[in-house]
């Protein structure tokens, strides 16, 4: 689980995921695409379906999706 130290709650979790693969295209070239996953990182501080702000608001829950290519040239 990916939590923050800081946090007072005890419970609070939120995972986090990543997945990649390393193509090797030549001896000194490689690619690697990645996907990552962020689940609900405010934790226990969230109320269902929300998140409570700093100024008392509320927000939808925040999940992070992203995605990357990294290429490695080698000489």
């Amino acid at each position: 689980t990916a939590t923050s130290n800081s946090s007072t709650y005890p419970n609070d979790a939120g995972y986090a995921w990543e997945w990649w693969y390393k193509f090797q295209v030549t001896d000194h070239i490689s690619v690697t695409p990645a996907l990552y996953y962020l689940s609900n990182p405010s934790g226990s501080r969230a109320l269902i379906g929300t998140t409570q702000t700093g100024n008392g608001t509320q927000a939808g829950v925040f999940n992070n999706f992203g995605a990357l290519v990294k290429t490695t040239f080698r000489f």
